[in-house]
């Protein structure tokens, strides 16, 4: 119960848009008015520390393992509910209350060209291995099991 009221609080104010969610106990919410394009359905319950202690990760992962699906009448309907959220002025990720929920960076200067070093330094022999012909790096998708990255690529 403690656990919906904390979904229900996450969620209630996050999208600029009507969203309808189907939670994992087979109980629905249609949050903002209007005719919903885009649904949000959790298969299964994200642990609520997962959630205080980074959002957008615990979410993140969550919908790449399945445990969420974002479905709707739109093209791109996650990108439909990612952008509602961050347009949002009371989503978790703008609201002053509910920003606690998303980690603060702490990095300095001097760890972050650390990072980028170690990341971009390793030669264009390293990178060959796994991105395509065009050396591009970034994401790809994959519409059938028969893609290869470079048509991945070409095709987000």
């Amino acid at each position: 119960m403690l656990e919906k009221t904390f979904y229900h609080t996450l969620l209630a104010h996050s999208f600029n848009v009507p969203i309808t969610v189907n939670y994992w106990d087979n109980t629905s919410e249609t949050y903002g008015e209007g005719t919903p394009e885009v649904t949000i359905s959790f298969k299964k319950a994200i642990p609520v520390s997962a959630l205080t202690k980074n959002a957008s990760l615990a979410l993140g992962e969550a919908f790449m393992a399945g445990d969420i699906e974002i479905t709707g009448t739109v093209d791109f309907p996650i990108q439909k509910v990612l952008t509602a959220a961050y347009e949002s002025a009371d989503s978790f990720m703008r609201n002053p209350k509910l920003m606690r929920l998303i980690p603060k960076q702490s990095h300095s200067e001097r760890a972050s060209k650390h990072d980028v070093q170690s990341h971009y330094d390793l030669g264009n022999d390293f990178y060959k291995l796994w991105l395509d012909p065009t050396m591009t790096y970034s994401c790809a998708y994959f519409t059938s099991p028969d893609d290869d990255l470079e048509t991945a690529q070409k095709t987000k």
